[in-house]
């Protein structure tokens, strides 16, 4: 009798899971989200950080004539980059900011980045969509580009 009850139970959970995955492919459902908070709010829909009409990371770093090695070293592949590696190239966080000053919150001088406590990858994911880690605490939170007269 336990068996069947499993069974059952198994059966709906992945007749339920099947039938969520049809409804995102077919743009019926919104995608679950993979940032905490992220539901509360359309601030992730919104934000200018989320745009997928671009390639992935990885594949822009190729495109500029990078190979995996370069962030990735002879390691494992997906194991996550770490930022030190990302400053080989983009030099420094303080860098990295003077490059998105324009954008209101900074999103590369706040709290968090200057605590030291996150990685490039907390938001830049090479093989996926990017996320703003922001997020995970401010749901609500907007990136806005400064008008012109006032940088």
């Amino acid at each position: 009798m336990h068996k069947i009850i499993l069974v059952f139970i198994l059966s709906v959970l992945v007749a339920g899971s099947l039938v969520l995955a049809q409804e995102n492919q077919e743009g019926n459902a919104p995608a679950p989200s993979t940032t905490p908070g992220a539901e509360k709010s359309n601030a992730k829909e919104s934000s200018p950080f989320y745009s997928q009409t671009k390639p992935f990371l990885g594949e822009r770093h190729v495109a500029n004539g990078l190979e995996c090695s370069a962030c990735h070293g002879e390691g494992e592949k997906k194991d996550p980059v770490k930022s030190d590696k990302c400053l080989t190239c983009h030099t420094s966080f303080e860098e990295v900011a003077k490059q998105t000053m324009d954008w209101n919150p900074n999103p590369h001088s706040n709290h968090v980045v200057e605590s030291g406590d996150v990685e490039c990858t907390s938001c830049h994911h090479g093989h996926k969509p990017s996320e703003v880690f922001c997020h995970s605490c401010h749901a609500d939170m907007k990136f806005e580009r400064k008008a012109a007269d006032a940088k």
